[in-house]
C-alpha cells in the first residue's frame, strides 16, 4: 500500500510566480476595460514589482520557506 504524505513537492516561490504569471493576462484585460490599457500595465507592473518585493523578503525572513518538508518513510 503506498501511503501519500501531505506535505509540499514543490517549491512555494515557483507557485507563486507561476498564480502571478497567470492572472496577469486577466488583469490586464479586467482593469484595461475600466481604466484603460495604460493604467492596467501600470497597475500589473506595481503587481509584479511588489510581489516579487514580499517573496524576496519572505524568503530572506524565513530560510525554510522554500525548502520541500521532509516526508515520513515508513
Amino acid at each position: 500500500m503506498v501511503s501519500r504524505d501531505p506535505t509540499s513537492s514543490g517549491s512555494r516561490t515557483a507557485a507563486y510566480v507561476v498564480a502571478g504569471a497567470l492572472a496577469t493576462f486577466p488583469a490586464i484585460l479586467v482593469v484595461g476595460a475600466f481604466v484603460g490599457l495604460t493604467f492596467a500595465l501600470g497597475g500589473v507592473l506595481v503587481m509584479w514589482t511588489s510581489g516579487i518585493v514580499w517573496l524576496l523578503k519572505r524568503r530572506q525572513e524565513d530560510p525554510s520557506w522554500d525548502h520541500r518538508l521532509p516526508s515520513a518513510r515508513p
